[in-house]
């Protein structure tokens, strides 16, 4: 059984790749990187949803039962944003400028390449956010444990189904060493991930919710295609929020 510790050690440096690329958790000093080790990575991409859900699901725990549940969840919250050093709502905001202000491909990218914000893009983050903290306040303590921890781990999962199906619409970005790696399989293994995780979380509904979050991430593939010949990091980052937001709604939806 000598194989059994290579193996652990080479899917534990998977994981901790992708904690590495999502968030701003601290990693160990040394990690390996092989050969396409972020495509391989994308794997754990909802593991990574779940780690930093659990921690805003923790929050949620501790300040829902002592104080409203507006500012509980504006909290627990703003865990969930600063775990990741607001890394999906930048993408979102950039894309938000981008594809509102730019009237051709190339003036598209051009904007979302700037790292000033505009107008769409300040809209964009206060509708993205808002749209959240409200559905979060409006759930009791379980559904708001079970709605922090999954809607950041479809939308993770989302942005895997974009690596494994999309083209990337840049020469040179965030996301080029990931762009061809990612395959069916490792969409596979990582859906497997969030189905486990949403049964845990929601029962049989998590299936419905993770077929709607799925089905925003395949629209909002078609319309980065339409608009940018593709996606880009930014574009990554917009469709996490995407299956956030719809996570939300679902769950909001079924529980009312």
């Amino acid at each position: 059984m000598a194989w059994i510790p290579p193996l652990i050690g080479r899917e534990a440096t998977r994981y901790l790749v992708a904690q590495q690329f999502l968030t701003r958790l601290p990693t160990p000093h040394g990690i390996i990187y092989e050969p396409g080790g972020l495509a391989h990575a994308a794997r754990y991409f909802p593991l990574v949803g779940l780690v930093v859900g659990g921690l805003s699901a923790l929050t949620w725990m501790i300040f829902a039962p002592i104080l409203p549940s507006a500012l509980a969840a504006g909290l627990a919250l703003s865990v969930l944003i600063l775990t990741t050093g607001a890394l999906h709502e930048d993408g979102f905001a950039d894309c938000c400028d981008g594809l509102g202000g730019g009237t051709s491909q190339e003036r598209a990218l051009d904007i979302m390449r700037d790292s000033q914000i505009g107008a769409y893009g300040g809209i964009g983050l206060i509708l993205i956010i808002g749209v959240r903290w409200v559905a979060l306040s409006g759930f009791d303590l379980s559904e708001g444990i079970a709605a922090f921890i999954l809607a950041p781990v479809l939308g993770r999962s989302a942005m895997v189904v974009l690596l494994t199906f999309g083209t990337y619409a840049r020469a040179e970005g965030a996301a080029k060493d990931v762009k061809d790696g990612v395959t069916r399989s490792e969409l596979m293994i990582a859906l497997a991930i969030c189905a486990l995780i949403a049964l845990l979380c929601s029962g049989f509904i998590g299936f419905f919710v993770i077929l709607a979050a799925l089905i925003a991430a395949v629209l909002w593939l078609k319309w980065l295609n339409f608009r940018l010949g593709g996606y880009t990091g930014d574009g990554l980052g917009a469709v996490e929020q995407i299956a956030q937001v719809v996570t939300l709604l679902c769950l909001a939806a079924a529980w009312n």
